[in-house]
């Protein structure tokens, strides 16, 4: 059972500046029910997803997008700054990272620690989940770092493989397997990169 969909559980976000973790409730839940279905609503008209319904006398199946009056794309804007803005750090007033749920910083003297963290989430690992595994995994040295960057690059290079297959044998087409082929690569190329910082290390293709 997925436990943060039956409770209210608080962001986490990480300032690498000061070293220390704070909790933040979710923009939708201190938007309320109401100011939730709004912001929805008009960010369906602002991405131009929002159709009438078919029942709708005035749905024009010509033209079923419908498009944001001014006052609702400044409705939308402010609505995103306020809630969905940066988290600044209360502490040195710089932007801090958003994690997700399922994460248990190292403490703020572990500088190698913190520096590994702050690498992985460079490399685009964040910790969000339905909360039943609990927290992630967190390198704690450059050993770590290093074997965790390989079994990602692993796995990145086995998805790219099976986007592969699935083109050749017809369950996905070109469109498709072009974005997933940027997907990992551009995966596999950064921690590649980032492998190569470290000595003796020697990469297959």
């Amino acid at each position: 059972m997925c436990r943060y969909g039956f409770h209210r559980y608080k962001n986490h976000y990480l300032c690498f500046n000061c070293r220390k973790q704070f909790k933040k409730l979710d923009a939708f839940d201190v938007m309320g029910k109401d100011l939730t279905d709004r912001y929805v609503h008009l960010e369906q008209k602002v991405s131009g997803r929002y159709q009438l319904p078919k029942y709708n006398p005035k749905y024009d199946r010509n033209n079923p997008i419908i498009q944001p009056m001014d006052e609702e794309q400044a409705e939308y804007e402010g609505l995103r700054k306020q809630y969905f803005g940066a988290k600044i750090c209360p502490e040195c007033s710089q932007p801090m990272a958003y994690v997700g749920k399922d994460i248990k910083a190292p403490k703020m003297r572990d500088k190698e620690a913190w520096k590994t963290l702050q690498n992985s989430y460079t490399m685009g690992y964040t910790f969000h989940s339905c909360g039943c595994g609990g927290p992630g995994f967190v390198p704690k040295d450059k050993e770590q770092y290093k074997a965790f960057l390989e079994k990602n690059l692993a796995s990145y290079r086995d998805g790219l493989k099976k986007s592969e297959v699935q083109l050749a044998t017809g369950i996905k087409d070109t469109s498709l397997w072009n974005a997933d082929k940027f997907y990992w690569h551009e995966r596999i190329d950064k921690i590649e990169a980032e492998l190569k910082k470290f000595p003796k290390n020697n990469l297959k293709r």
